[in-house]
């Protein structure tokens, strides 16, 4: 798909509905792209297509009030990850554009699972992966985070395949920034190693 079908496509949409809070009406966007997946968190909603590849995000909130827009929270939050030197850990999300009605659109990187939808075949590679790391290891990395509610497995991961330096760096710009909410929906797996897709929440 192309960037002009894709315009063309989320614009028949809005024009057909006059709808612009897509909170309220997440589930009429699934009804209407049965060729895509839809996924829904707190602020934004998700378009997946096979035929892109990358992910669609539409903000809930899209006034000019950027605190209002959780898509631009996700670009502050990647590029003050630039600064130190941790982005790797996370799916860059772009500006791509404004639908003819004012919404602002933005494309990030797929993710091959999230931590919720990863197999078992993959959990036991990984398994077989970290198995260098022990638990006081791995205890001294989530402590050392400013939201300790993370996967044990996705931090194993990040501990063997991104290291101790890079760790240490990582834990204290979370307790910088107070970037939490790594639930198993927000963080996942990309080519074989952790990442976060979702991650708004930085301030």
């Amino acid at each position: 798909m192309e960037i002009k079908e894709l315009f063309d496509l989320l614009n028949s949409y809005t024009q057909r509905t006059d709808c612009d809070y897509y909170g309220d009406d997440a589930h009429a966007w699934f009804e209407y792209f049965k060729e895509g997946m839809t996924a829904n968190g707190a602020f934004k909603m998700c378009l997946i297509f096979e035929s892109l590849d990358y992910v669609v995000k539409i903000p809930f909130s899209y006034t000019r009030n950027e605190r209002e827009n959780a898509c631009e929270d996700e670009i502050k939050t990647y590029e003050s990850a630039k600064k130190a030197g941790v982005e790797k850990i996370f799916l860059e999300t772009w500006f791509i554009g404004f639908l003819d009605n004012g919404c602002p659109i933005y494309g990030q990187a797929k993710a091959d699972y999230t931590v919720n939808s990863l197999p078992d075949s993959k959990a036991k590679k990984y398994e077989r992966i970290t198995k260098t790391v022990t638990e006081n290891m791995r205890s001294k990395v989530t402590h050392g985070m400013y939201d300790r509610c993370v996967n044990r497995l996705w931090i194993e991961m990040f501990i063997s395949l991104y290291g101790k330096n890079f760790a240490r760096k990582f834990e204290a710009w979370t307790r910088e920034t107070r970037l939490s909410d790594f639930h198993n929906g927000n963080i996942g797996y990309r080519k074989d190693k952790p990442i976060i897709l979702d991650y708004n929440y930085c301030c």
